[in-house]
């Protein structure tokens, strides 16, 4: 009976330590599946961040588009008005130039009419003195006129005295 129960006992204790190696796999084997679940959850996670950092790369290139369309736009406006700026600063040279040239004109005629100005008054300053030596003149023809009438009158009598002596 000894060997029978050292058999019964050689096996409980070989039960034993399956049960313990079945407990110690099963153990493992849970904490597999529980690093296998979080390893899950993690890549789920991992997926889902990843699809918003490709919404959002996504978000930006379309971000970025735009700005470089408005950078061309920009870019279009600048030479445009770069353009227009110039035109504008060829005609404002232009019209400078006519000024320069109206001003010089302004300024010769301003000098031809001081010119006749001055001529002006100078013929008036000698019309008025032609003026005075008229009427100097004038006043002289009158007073020899006078004094031709009084040799006149003189004469008509001397005459007459000249024929009374005769006749007498």
């Amino acid at each position: 009976m000894l060997t029978q129960e050292a058999a019964i006992h050689q096996i409980q204790e070989a039960k034993s330590m399956v049960e313990e190696d079945l407990q110690r796999k099963l153990d493992e084997f849970e904490e597999e599946r529980e690093h296998l679940l979080k390893l899950a959850n993690t890549a789920t996670t991992l997926e889902r961040e990843l699809e918003q950092v490709k919404l959002i790369l996504s978000q930006k290139d379309a971000q970025l588009e735009l700005l470089q369309r408005e950078h061309l736009e920009l870019m279009k406006q600048l030479t445009t008005t770069q353009e227009t700026l110039q035109t504008k600063e060829q005609a404002l040279n232009q019209l400078e130039a006519r000024y320069q040239e109206l001003q010089a004109q302004l300024e010769e005629l301003q000098t031809d009419a001081t010119t006749k100005e001055e001529t002006l008054q100078y013929l008036q300053n000698e019309k008025i003195a032609a003026r005075a030596d008229k009427s100097e003149l004038d006043e002289g023809v009158e007073k020899l006129g006078e004094e031709v009438l009084v040799a006149s009158d003189t004469l008509d009598q001397l005459r007459q005295e000249v024929q009374v002596k005769a006749n007498q």
